[in-house]
């Protein structure tokens, strides 16, 4: 997430806001709020321990350990609910991802679903094509007021990427 400051420069100015996820962001949203309800319960719990000589300095670390652990988990899928869906001059930016125009190598919108655009990529390094670790391809939920913007910029971006079923 600290590169992300990096990589919205390198994405350029600002096409189209399509504005934050609608049903996955909420779900990570719940996911995020499930872990800070259980970090704080464990950090009061941690307080507790501490305050009545039950916590040990042995375990102390243990303890920090696995507090850094739910706050981190917390924050990362709160912010990836909040994230937004942006059109840059230079690619795509979504849930903290930038994927380039150049990185991209179709698009299609799925015909049983209007809404929804699919987008295959070739990954940001060199992946061995026996066991690709990350996925090469996301579907994104546009709402249908956007569509016809979206049709624009990626007919102008990705002339010819375009896969048709």
């Amino acid at each position: 997430m600290l590169s992300w400051i990096f990589q919205k420069q390198e994405a350029g100015l600002l096409l189209l806001d399509i504005g934050r996820l609608e049903e996955e962001g909420m779900s990570y949203v719940g996911l995020g709020l499930f872990f800070a309800a259980f970090a704080g319960y464990s950090t009061w719990l941690s307080f507790w321990k501490t305050s009545r000589g039950f916590l040990q300095y042995a375990s102390l670390g243990t303890e920090i350990y696995e507090l850094t652990f739910l706050w981190s988990m917390a924050i990362i899928w709160i912010s990836l609910g909040l994230s937004r869906i942006e059109f840059r001059d230079n690619g795509i930016c979504i849930l903290f991802r930038f994927i380039s125009w150049q990185r991209i190598k179709s698009y299609n919108w799925e015909p049983s679903k209007p809404n929804i655009l699919t987008i295959l990529y070739k990954p940001n390094f060199l992946l061995p094509p026996i066991f690709p670790l990350f996925p090469t391809w996301t579907s994104l939920i546009i709402p249908p007021r956007y569509r016809e913007a979206v049709n624009c910029i990626l007919d102008e971006r990705l002339q010819d990427k375009r896969l048709l079923l």
